[in-house]
């Protein structure tokens, strides 16, 4: 039986990262009913993001591998943000829509390091590797970090 799930391990492991993304969004003051969900890699572009009509966050199973606790907190901080800003990711708006996210995250973490970590690893060439459409570019992560130093918080 090489290659098989053990679906009780799954559906555990499915069950707790849930409840890890549910428990980062109910720690904010005013989530308005927003929910936390895991998907799979080949769902939509394999990267993090937040449904506004359904007023859902979506993170992909292999963040939780790739990331620690605080750069996971980070990320539904930001897609978080995007929610509670109505924000559309329209190509005009895109990079100041993530720079108010990236700052709503930091803030909320009382610190940038997270960020620029998080964003440093996302955007790593064995990270992405087979991720052909992300959406990342290595040009819009140092742009972001470098709003996020602009910030004067701690590291």
């Amino acid at each position: 039986m090489i290659g098989l799930v053990d679906w009780k391990s799954e559906a555990i492991s499915n069950s707790e990262f849930d409840r890890e993304i549910q428990e980062f969004i109910g720690r904010h003051p005013a989530n308005g009913n927003i929910e936390g969900r895991k998907f799979t890699i080949n769902y939509t572009r394999g990267m993090p993001f937040a449904d506004i009509c359904t007023k859902t966050v979506y993170i992909p199973s292999w963040v939780k591998r790739k990331l620690n606790r605080c750069e996971l907190q980070f990320v539904v901080f930001h897609e978080l943000a995007h929610i509670i800003y109505k924000h559309k990711d329209t190509p005009q708006y895109h990079m100041q829509e993530q720079f108010i996210a990236d700052e709503y995250a930091a803030r909320r973490q009382c610190r940038r390091g997270y960020a620029e970590n998080t964003l440093g690893r996302l955007n790593h060439p064995h990270i992405i590797r087979g991720k052909a459409s992300m959406d990342i570019n290595p040009e819009e992560v140092k742009s972001r970090i470098e709003n996020l130093r602009s910030l004067g918080l701690p590291w």
